[in-house]
């Protein structure tokens, strides 16, 4: 049985696993052959989370094939703690651009996890802001933004 304090955000490490995670692969992979191309995604927290797994997933060739990306923002991101996932988040993804948002305010997604995140990839952007766990609005931020969206 799941106990509900692994499925947490505060958690400090315990495994958890996404059970349904094959579902999830097949419902973005019918969204992109319907609505795409997208140049990019962006996911903030759980779903920047969503975004490692997928760009590690680019860097190894195998995502499903309607998937496809240049770049990803990573908003209060952290790895994935199922262990079939987070075992493809050790390599250097060379083939995703990323920029990623961290909050140094951030009591959900501690911003060293953020940082280990950026540091898996080649070359990351990245960009602090000071407050806590939501995707920031300020100038800066998204000055920053739309610079790495300008290069893409």
């Amino acid at each position: 049985m799941n106990d509900p304090k692994q499925n947490t955000q505060k958690n400090t490490g315990k495994q958890m696993d996404w059970g349904k995670f094959d579902e999830t692969l097949a419902y973005l992979d019918t969204v992109f052959a319907q609505q795409g191309p997208f140049d990019g995604v962006l996911g903030f927290s759980q779903g920047a989370c969503v975004t490692y797994v997928l760009s590690a997933l680019a860097e190894t060739g195998d995502l499903p094939p309607n998937i496809q990306f240049k770049f990803a923002v990573l908003i209060s991101g952290f790895r994935p703690r199922d262990s079939r996932y987070s075992s493809i988040c050790t390599r250097k993804i060379k083939t995703v651009r990323t920029l990623h948002v961290v909050g140094k305010s951030d009591d959900v997604v501690d911003s060293s996890r953020s940082y280990e995140v950026a540091d898996n990839f080649q070359d990351p952007l990245i960009v602090e802001h000071d407050k806590g766990h939501l995707v920031p609005s300020d100038k800066h931020v998204r000055d920053a933004l739309k610079a790495f969206m300008a290069v893409t």
